[in-house]
């Protein structure tokens, strides 16, 4: 039987851009409420759908010690 496959990803920004000052979109990653979105259409649709999750991060060579990715987990589940 074929389920299909479905990945839902979200943009993570850990900083604001220099040039855009009022980068919307930073600030807004909550990752207990993406989760708990996620996990409850995963439920609605288990057996009609496979629904995978992932967070894309910015890249900025200047930041990279503070991207890490056990720093970036850190941050993200703290809500930063």
């Amino acid at each position: 039987m074929f389920i299909p496959t479905i990945h839902v990803m979200e943009q993570l920004r850990l900083w604001k851009c220099v040039k855009k000052p009022l980068d919307w979109g930073f600030g807004f990653f909550n990752y207990e409420r993406y989760t708990s979105e996620i996990k409850s259409a995963q439920e609605s649709f288990k057996d009609k759908i496979v629904i995978r999750k992932g967070v894309e991060v910015d890249y900025q060579h200047v930041f990279e010690e503070e991207t890490s990715p056990l720093k970036m987990f850190a941050r993200t589940r703290q809500g930063r």
